[in-house]
């Protein structure tokens, strides 16, 4: 068995239990720290699976398959938008985007928030540009070192970026933590 498909069973394994466990929370708290502990699980490698897995595995768990599928979801708070970032639906991209008022409580989720930066809907791109800049002085440095590292090596294959989502990329190494020895506002 391949090292990628005991990964993929230990995500969707993760999902399943973000699910269950988010219907039976009452806090805002309990859904961040079981957030916190799903986005933990989830390597940087090979993200657009983990994206599309994600996605796939959400909407195959809709407690309500006549409900919007994203409608099941706890309403507790604003930690659940970091997921809506993968949604099948650009609308709720697009939502999930501007409602991001906080840092990325991990790695993972500061990926899926970049990753709005190659969305196929250009709406969804122009939002991205300016939530990623809010957002990242929010985020751990560490978080985004970390993203830098997987986007950089990658990004010539992201077909719909274009110089002004790069420009948004490359204006997180202006932030003082991140890039210590560059130029500084």
């Amino acid at each position: 068995m391949s090292n990628l498909s005991k990964q993929k069973r230990e995500v969707i394994s993760a999902i399943q239990k973000l699910v269950k466990n988010s219907s039976e929370l009452t806090t805002e708290e309990e859904y961040f720290q079981n957030l916190l502990e799903f986005s933990s699980i989830i390597p940087l490698s090979n993200l657009e699976v983990w994206e599309g897995l994600l996605r796939w595995e959400l909407k195959g768990t809709s407690y309500d398959s006549s409900s919007n599928i994203w409608d099941w979801w706890p309403q507790i708070g604003k930690e659940q938008r970091w997921l809506e970032l993968c949604s099948g639906n650009g609308y709720k991209r697009e939502e999930a985007l501007n409602l991001l008022d906080g840092g990325a409580p991990s790695s993972f989720l500061f990926a899926l928030l970049i990753r709005r930066l190659n969305d196929w809907v250009p709406e969804i791109r122009n939002t991205a540009r300016e939530v990623v800049p809010r957002c990242a002085k929010k985020t751990n440095p560490a978080y985004i070192i970390d993203v830098l590292c997987l986007i950089f090596p990658n990004w010539n294959s992201w077909g719909r970026i274009t110089d002004l989502e790069r420009q948004t990329i490359f204006d997180l190494l202006s932030i003082k933590e991140v890039y210590p020895s560059g130029k500084h506002a």
